[in-house]
């Protein structure tokens, strides 16, 4: 999926219901994987070596047991820096984020938003034309409240502030459907 008005574009990776996504800059071909699943790896992989991608960071929407299992192969497989955001539990991170803090791949700038809600570390990621939302919205619906810390005053909260705030046009990409959507706007 390309984004004519950014010079950021995304590739989305299915497995059973996740989705992973290849987050690059068109300029430098740094890009970012998030919410890496282990069985995608090997088609991220092709995807990688066929547009000489340089894997600059790989992080988590948040900590989750169907999303954090391709961090450590991310990090051996391409040698990327481990972020996530600084509530998160993962002891495999490398730097931590707070709200409003940017990636940076090339000169294009992605925003970490603390949403949480769902889970306590749980966050978007906002470039020119998309936001990535993991389990805060899917298509169709909000995310759910997972674990008993949660709050899902909060979660709608986030989202109306955060998400809702955007462009009408901007392209939404969670990290499920198990309707076989894409993405959203």
């Amino acid at each position: 999926m390309t984004d004519k008005k950014t010079n950021l574009y995304t590739q989305q990776f299915r497995n059973s219901g996740a989705y992973t996504y290849v987050i690059t800059d068109r300029d430098s071909k740094e890009c970012l994987i998030l919410d890496p699943v282990a069985g995608q790896l090997d088609l991220i992989d092709i995807l990688i070596d066929q547009q000489d991608l340089t894997v600059k960071y790989a992080m988590d929407s948040h900590t989750h047991s169907d999303h954090y299992t391709g961090l450590s192969e991310v990090k051996e497989e391409w040698d990327a820096t481990l972020i996530g955001f600084e509530k998160s539990n993962s002891c495999r991170c490398e730097k931590f984020l707070k709200n409003d803090d940017s990636i940076f791949l090339g000169n294009s700038e992605l925003k970490v938003r603390h949403i949480g809600g769902h889970t306590e570390d749980s966050i978007i990621i906002i470039g020119e034309g998309m936001v990535f939302t993991g389990d805060t919205l899917l298509i169709g619906k909000t995310g759910r409240t997972a674990q008993n810390v949660n709050d899902i005053r909060q979660l709608y909260r986030g989202i109306l502030i955060n998400i809702m705030s955007l462009p009408n046009d901007t392209l939404v990409y969670p990290s499920h459907d198990y309707d076989n959507l894409l993405f959203s706007s």
